[in-house]
């Protein structure tokens, strides 16, 4: 849920008029630096949101049994996830495994999936 709050106030929209100064005689400042800086981390997040929803996806496979059943899309991104996060037997911190599954988010990795 914070990983959501910070996503979704990452996501609020920039002022969109420019800035004038000195009078108008100066330049107009865009706030689009602002705006690019805003989209990178919401992209970063949405990337690391994506790597939770695939380990509970992988974990729903694993609980379910159904993983033979699979269409072979599906079935290849569940091995490319296990390759990066074990099936959760016990509690464990799962940072590492969230970062490098949003690695592979990131790289497309899950995009012909």
């Amino acid at each position: 849920e914070a990983l959501v709050g910070e996503l979704v106030h990452a996501a609020q929209p920039v002022a969109i008029w420019p800035s004038l100064n000195a009078n108008t005689v100066e330049d107009c400042i865009s706030s689009a630096p602002v705006a690019v800086r805003a989209l990178a981390r919401v992209a970063d997040l949405s990337s690391r949101l994506a790597a939770v929803e695939l380990m509970i996806a992988a974990c729903a496979i694993d609980l379910r049994g159904c993983g033979a059943t699979m269409a072979e899309p599906l079935s290849a991104a569940h091995t490319a996830i296990r390759r990066v996060s074990a099936v959760s037997i016990d509690h464990r911190p799962l940072g590492a495994e969230v970062e490098a599954l949003a690695e592979a988010v990131r790289a497309g990795t899950f995009a012909g999936a």
